[in-house]
């Protein structure tokens, strides 16, 4: 489900785990995008996890591809957040180190990282 101000819509996406190298991969299947593929991506690194998140996706609507762009760095970091509480819930306090590559309608509209990362 996505959400945005009054606008409420399903989405339905492929997922697929990869092996080599170790993925999370996501293909929109159905819903209000023309395109939304997305990307985690582990790699060991000494003392933790290298983590690599990177999204791409254009909405149908070119009014609220306009109105969402505004907001989407920031919904990013939310889920980038939510994956780190999880991960910290699941395994402890662990060394993680995250990229975060943004794209917005086949644009990137950014890189971040957590500190201590390369």
């Amino acid at each position: 489900m996505i959400s945005f101000l009054a606008f409420r819509e399903r989405i339905r996406s492929n997922v697929a785990l990869r092996s080599e190298p170790l993925a999370i991969e996501t293909e929109h299947v159905e819903g209000p995008f023309r395109f939304m593929n997305s990307a985690w991506t582990f790699r060991d690194v000494d003392g933790g996890c290298e983590v690599t998140f990177s999204v791409d996706c254009q909405l149908r609507n070119p009014i609220l591809q306009t109105e969402i762009g505004a907001v989407f760095d920031d919904a990013m970091r939310k889920v980038v957040r939510a994956f780190e509480r999880r991960a910290t819930k699941l395994h402890g306090d662990i060394a993680l180190r995250h990229w975060i590559r943004v794209m917005h309608g086949g644009q990137e509209r950014g890189l971040s990282a957590s500190p201590g990362s390369r």
